[in-house]
């Protein structure tokens, strides 16, 4: 992903350089392109969900099951400065319960100061068994009248979902006979 990003990076870039260029402006430079993100990956060091660790004198920090894609994490600082402690919890987006694929997110704890972006935080969501029964339908019918079901993939997460559903829809035999008519079709 991390290299992905930097191709983002390097596109819009050129994009954005395309835009200026045509107004006479000096072209800009991705924040960091794909060589960039492959020689820092080395650097990466996994840490447990839950382990506090101190990253300089007075600051621990503890990364926290956030439940949204796969090595998702919430971080928990405590700081201590001058005899006086502040708690500060951020996160970008929190998933949901019951996923297949996930555990479960963890909610904050006590903090002092929450720092947090929420996509969906205000809109209310289907439990996912029923999510899944209607994404199994949906596939289902368009599998039986010949039609095509298309994964658009830009959301990681929730395309590791879907893809595992499919998976689950074949491996159980829920979709087997319209799979077996649909490629008959092409054979």
């Amino acid at each position: 992903m991390l290299r992905d990003s930097g191709h983002i990076q390097e596109a819009d870039a050129e994009f954005v350089n395309k835009k200026r260029a045509q107004r006479g402006e000096p072209p800009i430079e991705p924040l960091y392109t794909q060589e960039d993100a492959g020689r820092v990956i080395g650097l990466f060091k996994g840490m447990d969900y839950d382990v506090a660790f101190e990253v300089v004198p007075g600051v621990l920090v503890r990364f926290i099951e956030a439940g949204h894609i796969l090595g998702s994490a919430g971080v928990s600082l405590e700081i201590e400065e001058k005899g006086k402690k502040t708690r500060l919890w951020f996160s970008g987006d929190i998933g949901r319960y019951k996923l297949p694929l996930l555990r479960d997110p963890v909610l904050p704890e006590v903090a002092d100061y929450m720092i947090m972006e929420s996509t969906y935080g205000d809109k209310p969501h289907n439990d996912p068994e029923q999510a899944f029964v209607e994404f199994r339908d949906v596939v289902k019918r368009t599998v039986e009248r010949g039609g095509k079901v298309i994964v658009p993939a830009f959301a990681v997460g929730r395309t590791q979902e879907l893809v595992y559903h499919l998976n689950q829809m074949m491996h159980n035999g829920m979709l087997r006979a319209c799979l077996f008519m649909w490629t008959a079709r092409w054979l």
